[in-house]
């Protein structure tokens, strides 16, 4: 069987690197990758929501768009992980 799945690694030994963000409205990201490629050697991005209140068409959603596929949006949830 053949797979087009990357091969996954953590150097436990790396020294972290983490970004904290607070949006209080209006912030946003221009279009983006996480991992450009070398020198770069982000492993794993995750966003975690924190807004209980929120509710549609408050805005605040991410858009996934892998390569070559279609995009995926993901509302932004209280306490969901993406």
């Amino acid at each position: 069987t053949t797979t087009n799945t990357p091969a996954l690694s953590l150097d436990i030994n790396a020294r972290p690197a983490i970004k904290i963000q607070l949006n209080t409205g209006g912030g946003s990201f221009p279009w983006h990758y996480d991992n450009p490629g070398p020198p770069n050697l982000r492993a794993l991005t995750c966003v975690v929501y924190m807004n209980p209140t929120w509710k549609g068409g408050d805005g605040g959603e991410i858009v996934l768009w892998p390569f070559l596929s279609k995009s995926t949006k993901v509302s932004p949830l209280h306490r969901r992980a993406v």
